[in-house]
């Protein structure tokens, strides 16, 4: 699978959601955010997928918040 955010692709490209405010949910974190947040349950979330390393760097910029 090719990258969504940077073209290339790997082994470790797993698909994500993303919501209106780009916040990026792996499919488990979705499932859980819908059961905390029933009032959201009809809201769109963008399907892309993404290599290891832009996983990596996500996850990085989320932490750093």
């Amino acid at each position: 699978m090719k990258c969504d955010n940077c073209g290339g692709a790997d082994s470790f490209s797993a698909i994500f959601f993303v919501d209106r405010n780009g916040h990026y949910f792996s499919e488990t974190e979705l499932e859980a955010f819908r059961v905390l947040h029933p009032e959201v349950k009809d809201q769109f979330y963008k399907k892309v997928v993404l290599c290891g390393y832009c996983q990596f760097e996500i996850k990085k910029e989320w932490l750093n918040t």
